[in-house]
Order: structure tokens, then sequence, then C-alpha cells
């Protein structure tokens, strides 16, 4: 059962109470624990035992305000203060867009606990993390941190409607100004009107420069011993950007100069000897010859290997050169227009005579015994 409902009403009783009947005791040996009890109200075995623990602090110089009686709630790792650290730590990661899982923030506490010498049970260790009660308990404790659903509604105007943590997504990518910009923010302008600065800055009293080599700070020591998770796990931050320039910068001139047309050319005979040389090497090593070792001269067997034939394929040309394309085309003995640019399934008909083409649609007269116009005006004349 992970969670007791208490049925009975002991041990609700106030520890002021008990402080006064145990005063009342210490002040008069005559009193018994049981009448005073009684009188208080008290049970006079728990008075009794809240007796013992009292005189044990006083022997070894404990405050009273620590000693405890009745019922105690379970130990908690972490303390309330620390808790509320962790808490903080997890909010702001989530706000950043770098949220934890359940198990992250498991491995987390178990690294915090080995950081700041946290005791811990024994299964934390075996598993390194903490255990899975620890998790449930710790979102009972801080139930903010969980996800819920917000309730919308109509609200008056807001001018703090996005406070600072809304800007948090970006805390991974901010960077710090280069040295340019800072450059450009000295060079401006300063004015001469004396504003009033108000410095929230507390200025450290004087120290003496011996008392430092010689000894070690105890405020550095308190820093060192606070509980702070972003010691044991840092946020995450981009890293600097890197100039890379992959064009080369030119600089505005007339490119119908003298120089400015000597210097272009030049770079591109440069880039067509780079580019020759290159075609050189990939040539030469294509035609290298491969050298045969006798392991693979050998078959598995130790039998000499017989020699592979090469199968010549026989490429067929897509594509002829210019020359004979345009001996090959044919065009319209009436309109001109040429056989590669005709619509789909559009007919033509040949001369009889001079066996060349025209479009049925520009042809007139007999289209069986087709005989075209300048073949025509022959035989008239």
């Amino acid at each position: 059962m992970k969670k007791y409902k208490k049925k009975s009403e002991r041990g609700q009783i106030s520890k002021d109470i008990y402080d006064k009947a145990a005063a009342v005791l210490e002040e008069d040996k005559t009193k018994t624990v049981r009448g005073i009890a009684k009188d208080f109200g008290l049970c006079h075995m728990t008075l009794t035992r809240y007796l013992k623990k009292r005189s044990k602090a006083k022997e070894k110089g404990i405050p009273m305000e620590s000693v405890t009686f009745g019922y105690q709630k379970n130990r908690q790792v972490f303390n309330n203060n620390e808790e509320t650290i962790l808490v903080n730590y997890l909010t702001k990661c989530s706000q950043i867009c770098y949220g934890l899982t359940p198990k992250d923030v498991r491995q987390l506490a178990f690294a915090c606990a080995l950081k700041y010498n946290v005791t811990t049970p024994q299964s934390w260790h075996n598993n390194k993390e903490a255990g899975v009660d620890w998790m449930t308990a710790f979102l009972k404790r801080n139930p903010s941190i969980i996800n819920e659903f917000k309730k919308t509604g109509i609200a008056p105007f807001n001018k703090d409607i996005f406070p600072h943590e809304d800007f948090l997504s970006a805390f991974v990518t901010d960077r710090e100004l280069d040295g340019t910009a800072s450059s450009n923010i000295e060079n401006t302008p300063v004015t001469t009107e004396n504003t009033p600065i108000h410095s929230t800055k507390i200025q450290p009293p004087p120290t003496q420069t011996a008392s430092l080599n010689d000894t070690t700070s105890p405020i550095l020591e308190c820093i060192e011993s606070t509980f702070a998770p972003e010691i044991v796990r840092p946020y995450p931050k981009a890293a600097a950007r890197t100039k890379k320039i992959t064009r080369k910068t030119r600089k505005s001139a007339i490119l119908t100069d003298t120089p400015e047309k000597d210097a272009l050319a030049l770079e591109q005979n440069k880039k067509k000897e780079n580019t020759s040389k290159k075609i050189k090497v990939i040539k030469k090593g294509m035609t290298e010859p491969k050298k045969v070792t006798k392991q693979e001269n050998t078959n598995k067997k130790g039998e000499p290997a017989k020699k592979k034939r090469k199968i010549v394929v026989k490429r067929k040309v897509l594509q002829e050169s210019d020359e004979d394309t345009i001996e090959d085309d044919y065009f319209c003995l009436i309109c001109c227009e040429p056989f590669d640019q005709s619509r789909a399934g559009e007919k033509w008909v040949q001369c009889i005579v001079c066996k060349k083409w025209s479009h049925v649609k520009c042809a007139k007269g007999n289209i069986v015994s087709y005989v075209c116009l300048n073949c025509d005006s022959d035989y008239s004349d």
C-alpha cells in the first residue's frame, strides 16, 4: 500500500503541550509522570520516553528543538530546501525545451547524492539511479512539475503576459557578442547627459592579501558545498558559430577594362589546367594493369584457374551527330515545317516524281497519285 490513511486520532497532540508537562516535572520533582500526564491529557509512556530524550539531548548539548516524539514520516534523501532547488532545475530544463524523462531524473538524483555525500539506500548504488518509490513520492511532494491542463478564460489586459520564462527556449542558442559587435558599440558616440546610475551590487569588505594566500576562504567552501544540480548536469549550450567562407570574396570593378579581363582570363586558364590534370590522373588510374598474384591465378584446389571471357556489349547510338540529323530531316514542300515538329498522327503524302513529302492538309488535288507543284510546273512547261 503506497499511501496509508490514518484511522486513529493518536499522536495529534502538539509538542508545546509536552514541553510544558516536561518543564513542570523538571521544576517539581515531587510530582509523578502519571499525574502530570493525566492533568494534561497525555499518554504517560509517551511522556516518559520524551523526558528520556530531553535528558540525553542536554547531556550531549543538542538543542531541544531537534528532539522529536510520536509518529514521524519516513526519512527523505534530500531535505525540503534541496528538493526545491531540484524542482527549479527541472522546470528550467523544460522551459528551454530540454525536459528530462523520469529515468533521467532518477539518474540525476543519484548523481547529486554521490556529489554531496547524501546517505542513500543500497538499491540506488546497485541500479546507479534513484528508486521508483522515491520518484513517486517526489512527484507527490512537488505537484508543480507535473504537466496539467490550463483553464482558459477572459482576463483583463496584462502587460506582463509574457514573462521571462517564456523566452527561456532560446537559452541554449544564446551566444556572446563577437569582437566586431563590441567594437561597433565602443565606436558609437557617447552623449554628454549625466544620467544617474543605481547599482545594486554590494561592495565587498576590504581584505588583506596575506591572509588570502595562507588560508582558503570560507565563502568558497560554502559555494562548493551548496546543493546545485547544474554542477552535476550542466544546462545544454550550443557551440560557437564557425565562420565558413565558401565563395571567394570579390570587389566591384569594370569587367571591360584590360587588367580585369586579363585577370579573368588567367583564372579561367588555371581552372582548365586543374581540370585537365584531374582527368589525366583518373585516366591513369583506370588504365593501370592489375597485378595478378599467385593466389588469384590458382583455384581453391591449387589447379590453374580458367581465364574468364570478357563479354563485349555493343552500344546503340541513340543520338547522332548534327550533320546526319540535318541531312535526314524532312520538310513540307508547301509550309516548310520539319517532320520532327509535326503533331502526332498528322498525315503526310509523298510526291511520286521527286519523292519529297508534304502535309495532306497542304496538298491539293489528287492525293493517291500526288504530284507536287514544282514537278507539276515542270510537266506543264
